[in-house]
């Protein structure tokens, strides 16, 4: 575990050599949750060789902010990952979608605050469903303005998220975490 500038966390566990990390910088913080066993890849693996079908949605963003959910379009677009996620306004909208499939939310960007129900809450509901319904976890990662690490901390071990961003969230950042969690 390091201390970057800003003062918060960072835990990085892949096994690439340190130049090929990206610089995660004082406000694109990576918070990660050691805590949480590590959710499995499912489905099949031949998405990235070909263009992805509606059939092949894996990632679930659920923003209420228009200009924020635009901007994770742009960055997951320039990621690669064009027409593999959908977009909920709200924690109920994200919940919704989850359970009526679970298999094309198999990576959830969560926004913390939101109306109708926010994130934490949102986040919950969905560990407490897949718990209930003998679901292989979904990765959640929380977004929020600032990533102070007694509030990552709560956001994972209180309400089940992976880890956390910081937003606005920046492309390497979010590179970093689709990588460490390939669904």
């Amino acid at each position: 575990m390091s201390n970057n500038p800003s003062g918060t966390d960072v835990e990085p566990k892949d096994t690439a050599p340190p130049s090929e990390q990206p610089d995660l910088g004082p406000h694109a913080d990576v918070q990660e949750s050691t805590s949480q066993s590590q959710p499995t890849p499912s489905g099949s693996q031949q998405a990235e060789a070909s263009p992805p079908s509606s059939g092949e949605l894996k990632y679930l963003i659920v923003e209420d902010n228009m200009i924020n959910r635009k901007v994770m379009e742009k960055l997951l677009n320039r990621l690669g990952l064009e027409g593999q996620f959908h977009m909920a306004e709200n924690g109920q909208e994200g919940i919704d979608a989850y359970k009526k499939n679970p298999q094309q939310c198999r990576f959830i960007f969560m926004d913390i605050a939101m109306p109708i129900k926010g994130g934490m809450e949102a986040s919950k509901e969905i560990r407490d469903y897949e718990r209930e319904h003998d679901l292989s976890p979904a990765v959640i990662v929380g977004m929020h303005p600032q990533t102070v690490a007694s509030q990552v901390e709560r956001f994972k071990n209180e309400f089940g998220m992976d880890g956390v961003i910081e937003k606005p969230v920046r492309t390497d950042v979010l590179k970093h975490v689709t990588d460490k969690w390939p669904v």
